[in-house]
């Protein structure tokens, strides 16, 4: 955690997060809604993991965090190699809670294909258990303002599809359920600069105001 001089001395400086999908699942590969549920890496998720290391220098980060589901996890790991003193967990970098749905094809059960789409175009989806896409922006949201005022401000963070697809909504102004921004690859790796939070959270509060 940055002590008290590098919070004075960034104190007005905007931050710049490094976001990693994990890599390629088991259930990824079969179809398989995952949510909150895990599922093992593939051996080309393990290897998307490692293609990782060669674009990171962990030690130039603040912070470096992952989700706490093992998937993330062990794509960080396998990106890190042994450069994991930093490494963190964090459950509020976890991916959409599907509900129901969560450990089901949705080739085997077509019926819930419709409902799994709205979250392309409304904030909740018709199936039970699930998180709404403000409740994942506000966990977002939640997670960069204490990285922020910790004194953050280059990140790296390991986490899920619909988590950054959220987070990229809302950095370039658009509702956290729209389809503006499309669903990063099995460990890719995007970068995201200026970013605000409390310019994040007005754009979910709008967005939230306008539903």
């Amino acid at each position: 955690m940055a002590d008290s001089s590098v919070r004075n001395k960034n104190e007005n400086q905007k931050m710049q997060l490094t976001l990693c999908r994990h890599g390629q699942t088991e259930w990824n590969l079969k179809g398989i809604i995952q949510g909150h549920q895990d599922s093992p890496l593939t051996p080309l998720g393990q290897q998307q993991a490692s293609a990782l290391s060669s674009k990171l220098i962990p030690t130039r980060f603040d912070r470096v965090i992952s989700s706490d589901l093992k998937r993330c996890l062990d794509t960080a790991k396998g990106a890190l190699g042994n450069d994991q003193a930093l490494l963190e967990t964090s459950a509020l970098l976890r991916e959409r809670n599907f509900g129901v749905i969560q450990g089901l094809s949705l080739n085997e059960h077509p019926k819930w294909n419709s409902a799994f789409n709205q979250r392309f175009s409304q904030n909740r989806i018709d199936i039970e258990g699930s998180e709404s896409a403000s409740d994942v922006a506000d966990r977002i949201c939640t997670l960069l303002q204490a990285l922020y005022q910790q004194g953050a401000r280059d990140v790296l963070l390991f986490s899920h599809g619909e988590w950054i697809r959220t987070l990229m909504n809302l950095h370039y102004g658009h509702a956290p359920w729209s389809n503006a921004s499309t669903l990063p690859g099995n460990g890719e790796m995007i970068t995201l600069r200026q970013i605000n939070p409390e310019i994040l959270w007005g754009a979910l509060n709008r967005a939230e105001n306008q539903s």
